[in-house]
């Protein structure tokens, strides 16, 4: 089964603040008169060049009636009945028992290092790093004399941001190889192989950068290259590759971190040991079971390559900045795809829905999945605008975030959209701003009565034709159908791949069908043991992702972590309604998203150590 099936299926200073925006305040020389004999009696513009059209400019917009609109409209946020409410209730929530003992349970550290559990596997990885490092001091002395060494450190010097670029650079022209001449796509696939060997294997940490392209990697590869070999384990070697060069890592940069312990790592593992459990104990079908396994395991392992493989905090901005930008790669597809009236199936819309703007699908194939890839990006691009110190990178983020904005709109995703909202308003209560409050509701009611098929999407989930629609053929059909199945089988399952996703869809399982919640799927699948390993991983992931959003309070990296956070929460409240980790692009992003908050969390603030054998 290729990859893609999964895609498929499925107001206080005011006026300081006023005159801040507007360029007012004091000159730049500390308000001096021009001989310098004393102060200035009152701040006058200076005169100098551009700056005396800026200052008029800042005057003439002071009178102008946006402004006053502005200041007219904080004003009234800020006396506003409900602003006062929700001032009041967070005054109250942070000084009662329950704030208090929340803000303790977030800042307690984990628990999980004094465990049995973690001290085995401690114990385990021990033994394994002896042995690399008896390997290393085999190797060493041969190996550092070597021109392909030798060769290596040269290229080492070059500076990680070029090497990037001179990689992105290669796949580019391999991939515009492959479309002008098609008889050259083995040659053009082992062309960009051999550069991201060459790289990674001197700057191994950039591989996070080629993980964090999926979903473009996924488009070329599907969309333009066609080989159909490729298509099918492109994935796998994208994995086995950067476990590659972690292995790499660990063997020959024996001076960096060998291995990065975060609270995520036992559960997961434990996760991983159920589902291989069930794999053997309930397969009637190996090559269905393995299939099966292969779609809810394979795409989790990306955590450790984006925890092992960074070094520093430093490296896990890089990787955020590369996400955004294959995500608003994937947007602008989709805005464009809007405005061309892409043909959409008649399938992803109900018949009693009287709507007929396309639902856009981007490099995803599928709304619904290309709406969820930008609940993972949005509320990144969101905290670089809102944290970062470059005001260039801010705007365009800014930017950015409404191109995908746009995009999942064009989506008609109504969860992802309600996602979003939650990921947003909890965005904005840890931010505790009550602009951001204010400007995220302000583009919530301006896409809602701005957008008429937005108004009958939502209008329509709330209609009693959709009530009947879900009843007679949709959710509330099948999910008490899983229920009863779950009833049937409540320890053993009815065995990976063999209900509910695009495993059991391609291979046609008996009495199966496509269901529209992951979890019920786990629970059918895995029985309900399963299901409680899996909870207990997601309830790890959650906690532990919050504890590491408090210890970064105060740093550059906070905003980030804030907002991956509020996408992993985003995206496990679309799966109760939708079947998303059956999509690897989803599935995949959200296990890097994870990688990073752990990493910036529970890793080495910094590694600076030499690299060479």
């Amino acid at each position: 089964m290729g990859l893609d099936d999964g895609a498929k299926m499925g107001g206080e200073g005011q006026a300081r603040d006023d005159a801040a925006a507007m360029g007012g305040g004091p000159a730049p020389d500390g308000g001096t008169e021009a001989d310098g004999k004393g102060p200035a009696p009152d701040v006058r513009l200076r005169t100098d060049g551009g700056a005396s059209a800026l200052g008029a400019g800042a005057l003439a917009m002071r009178g102008s009636v946006a402004v006053a609109a502005i200041s007219r409209l904080r004003a009234w946020f800020n006396l506003c009945a409900i602003t006062r409410f929700a001032s009041w209730a967070a005054r109250a929530y942070k000084s009662s028992r329950t704030g208090r003992g929340f803000a303790s349970f977030l800042g307690k550290a984990p628990t999980s290092h004094f465990s049995v559990t973690y001290r085995a596997a401690a114990a385990v990885f021990s033994l394994a790093d002896r042995l690399a490092g008896r390997a290393h001091a085999a190797i060493a002395p041969s190996a550092g004399r070597s021109a392909l060494y030798r060769a290596a450190v040269r290229v080492k010097g070059i500076p990680r941001r070029r090497a990037a670029l001179l990689l992105a650079a290669a796949t580019l022209s391999a991939v515009c190889l492959a479309i002008a001449f098609p008889q050259l796509k083995a040659v053009s696939v082992l062309a960009v192989v051999g550069a991201c060997c060459v790289v990674f294997l001197v700057k191994y940490p950039l591989a996070t950068l080629l993980v964090a392209q999926y979903s473009i990697i996924y488009y070329a590869v599907t969309a333009f290259v066609r080989i159909p070999l490729l298509e099918a384990v492109w994935s796998e070697l994208l994995l086995f590759g950067c476990v590659a060069v972690w292995l790499y890592k660990w063997l020959v940069h024996r001076r960096d971190v060998p291995y990065v312990f975060t609270p995520v790592d036992i559960p997961l593992m434990l996760f991983v040991a159920v589902c291989t459990f069930y794999l053997f104990a309930n397969s009637p079908d190996i090559y269905i079971g393995l299939k099966g396994y292969r779609a809810v395991v394979e795409y989790m392992l990306f955590f450790f390559v984006i925890t092992q493989l960074a070094r520093e905090r430093r490296y896990i901005k890089g990787l955020a900045h590369s996400i955004v930008g294959a995500g608003f790669v994937a947007a602008a597809i989709g805005v464009f795809q809007y405005f061309h009236g892409v043909d959409t199936p008649a399938s992803w819309t109900d018949r009693a829905e009287d709507t007929v703007a396309p639902r856009v699908f981007s490099v995803a194939g599928n709304p619904n999945i290309l709406a969820v890839l930008m609940l993972c990006v949005i509320p990144i691009t969101v905290s670089i605008v809102l944290y970062n110190k470059d005001l260039r990178a801010r705007v365009a983020a800014g930017f950015m975030a409404v191109v995908m904005t746009m995009c999942m709109v064009f989506t008609g995703s109504r969860s992802a959209w309600i996602a979003l909202a939650i990921a947003l308003a909890i965005f904005a209560f840890m931010m505790g701003d009550k602009r951001v409050v204010m400007v995220f509701a302000i583009v919530a009611v301006a896409v809602y009565f701005g957008i008429p098929s937005v108004q009958q999407r939502i209008s329509y989930l709330i209609s009693d034709d959709f009530i009947n629609s879900s009843l007679r053929a949709g959710r509330l059909m099948r999910w008490p159908a899983a229920v009863e199945m779950v009833r049937e089988n409540p320890l053993a399952g009815v065995g990976l791949g063999r209900f509910g996703g695009a495993v059991a869809a391609a291979n046609r399982m008996p009495f199966t069908f496509y269901i529209d919640n992951y979890y019920l799927k786990i629970a059918v699948e895995m029985g309900l043991p399963g299901l409680a390993s899996f909870l207990a991983l997601m309830a790890g992931l959650l906690v532990s992702g919050f504890r590491a959003v408090r210890r970064l309070v105060g740093t550059e990296y906070y905003g980030l972590a804030l907002g991956a956070m509020c996408s992993i929460v985003g995206v496990l409240a679309t799966n109760v309604v939708l079947n998303n980790f059956d999509a690897p692009m989803v599935t995949v992003y959200f296990w890097v998203l994870a990688g990073m908050v752990m990493f910036l969390g529970y890793g080495p603030e910094r590694a600076e150590r030499p690299l060479p054998l």
